[in-house]
């Protein structure tokens, strides 16, 4: 196995031109950055907003000011520190992939692919995204962006699934891989689930090449901020950066803080020396840092760690390369597009899922392997059911109710993604509720007021053949009407046929046609009022309300 190492950053102590990157000052506009250069006669190097537009990108357009990386002599140097055009000038810093590869491939699940490698896949079957496979295997709208050395467009794997990318080393937008290491990242994390190769962790979602590596694994840290920017500036979704350099910069500050603004997710791999050494972009806390565990999901021996690291995953996965090869890929390159992958799963399932709750999602059902691993393994299955079912029930007091309706099937919530738990149920929806909690069928009675194609039409059926309800008047049901909680203390007891319950409460009449459903659901716990000693029997019913009365009432 080959083991890729950086170097120290080179001292611009002699007249040799050195790699730099120039930060201009605020304000500057790309007609006076561009002569500043020019007045210190530079090299520049690559594609940079001084005058190209084919790559611009957040964090280079920013508030913070415009930056250039140029070949420049310690003379020249000087000469751009003293411009006012300039706010400073700092060495770019060599990035190098983690990871080694071999050509000898390593090696009860809920989805099994009939992929050639699926037996040698232990690594993902261990973060359980086969069961997640159950529920998604991804979306074409989510794209992982791969900051790497560029990805094979004719790998069999990634057929359909490539978007456009760049690259940042030869200059152009054919970010074609000549060294492997990022075909195999996106390919763990993104391969199709078919008869070829490998099935990567989301099999519909899209990647995004974008080449900072040459072809033997090296570069600089201002190509992969750049890179990272691009891609969060064309639409990714998820960045996966399995590559690392022992210092940060500016330039990458930027990038970051632009992924963060954007919603859009970086996960970087910690390194492969087998220290506590942090290394870049990984470091930082804007991105979710991975360690690499071994077979037994304790800490692979080369894989960095410490108290910067947020997650772990396997660190030997099969993985497409070149020419279709399959290898065995190891390093923390190759646990990073695990966690990728599992993001990008995450983000699927509902697309307003932000970044930020997919993060803590993985980190927070993580399963704890040792010290300097962060929480530990991701757990993807752990992690997509620790998601919200619906985006508007963040904090509400019946927020765990309600996920567990949804997860029993009672509720799909009001619209996608929503649950509308301060909402007023109405007689048909809790109709529709009883019916699916207690598995009634309706014998097709109507009311006048129900037409056949109403929605809660089969509910309100099925209700009133179970007896629960005589409707709100002769031949009525009201279907519209919101529910007192009057009205669903007599819907709960009769469903459930429970025990009279002694008085409870000041504010209900001890002679209202409710009042005996009242004292029986507050005798079998399934209330305990609005407020102490009341009720309020003539208030309507939430959403968010009924999910706990049910939940309640059913021991769900």
């Amino acid at each position: 196995m080959l083991t890729l190492l950086a170097t120290a950053t080179p001292a611009l102590a002699t007249a040799e031109p050195a790699r730099v990157v120039v930060d201009f000052a605020p304000g500057i506009s790309g007609t006076a950055r561009a002569d500043a250069l020019a007045a210190a006669d530079v090299t520049v190097i690559g594609h940079d907003d001084v005058g190209d537009p084919a790559v611009t990108s957040l964090a280079l357009a920013g508030d913070a000011g415009a930056s250039a990386v140029a070949e420049a002599t310690p003379a020249q140097r000087a000469t751009l520190v003293a411009d006012p055009r300039v706010a400073t000038v700092y060495d770019d810093v060599p990035v190098h992939v983690d990871s080694a590869t071999s050509d000898n491939p390593a090696g009860a699940t809920a989805v099994v692919p009939d992929d050639p490698s699926w037996p040698d896949q232990d690594g993902v079957r261990r973060i359980r995204v086969d069961e997640v496979w159950e529920q998604t295997t991804g979306d074409d709208d989510v794209v992982i962006a791969v900051v790497d050395t560029g990805v094979d467009p004719d790998n069999a794997d990634l057929q359909g699934r490539l978007v456009d990318g760049y690259d940042f080393v030869n200059l152009d937008a054919d970010p074609s891989d000549d060294n492997g290491h990022g075909t195999a990242a996106a390919t763990i994390a993104g391969a199709a689930g078919d008869a070829v190769g490998i099935a990567g962790v989301c099999w519909n979602c899209r990647v995004m090449p974008v080449k900072v590596l040459d072809q033997t694994g090296n570069g600089f840290l201002s190509d992969a901020a750049k890179g990272i920017a691009w891609a969060v500036d064309n639409g990714a979704d998820i960045v996966n950066v399995s590559l690392g350099a022992p210092e940060t910069m500016p330039l990458l500050d930027d990038a970051l803080q632009a992924a963060v603004d954007a919603g859009v997710l970086v996960v970087a791999s910690a390194g492969n020396a087998g220290t506590t050494a942090p290394q870049w972009p990984a470091a930082d806390d804007r991105a979710l840092a991975v360690a690499a565990l071994d077979e037994l999901d304790g800490r692979a021996d080369y894989s960095n760690y410490g108290d910067w690291v947020e997650v772990a995953a396997p660190g030997c996965n099969p993985a497409g390369w070149l020419e279709d090869a399959t290898v065995s890929f190891c390093g923390t390159s190759s646990s990073a597009p695990l966690v990728s992958g599992a993001a990008a799963l995450l983000t699927s399932v509902r697309g307003a899922t932000p970044a930020s709750a997919v993060r803590a999602a993985l980190r927070d059902t993580a399963v704890a392997a040792g010290a300097g691993l962060g929480s530990g393994r991701i757990d993807a299955l752990a992690a997509l059911r620790s998601l919200p079912s619906f985006d508007d029930i963040g904090g509400n007091v019946h927020a765990d109710a309600i996920e567990t309706l949804a997860a029993a099937g009672i509720t799909n919530g009001c619209a996608p993604d929503l649950f509308c738990p301060d909402k007023a149920v109405t007689r048909g929806q809790m109709a529709t509720f009883l019916a699916r909690a207690l598995d009634l069928a309706g014998t097709g009675a109507t009311y006048a007021d129900v037409a056949t194609d109403h929605p809660h039409a089969p509910g309100i059926s099925a209700v009133a053949a179970a007896g629960i309800t005589d409707g709100c008047a002769p031949d009525l049901f009201c279907p519209d009407t919101p529910v007192t909680r009057a009205q669903m203390a007599s819907f709960l007891d009769r469903a459930l046929d429970l025990p009279d319950g002694p008085p409870r409460f000041a504010d209900v009449d001890p002679d209202g046609v409710h009042t005996q459903g009242i004292w029986a659901i507050a005798a079998a716990n399934i209330t305990n009022g609005c407020s102490p000693q009341r009720y309020c029997p003539r208030d309507p019913v939430t959403r968010g309300q009924m999910a706990s009365f049910l939940v309640r009432a059913l021991d769900l």
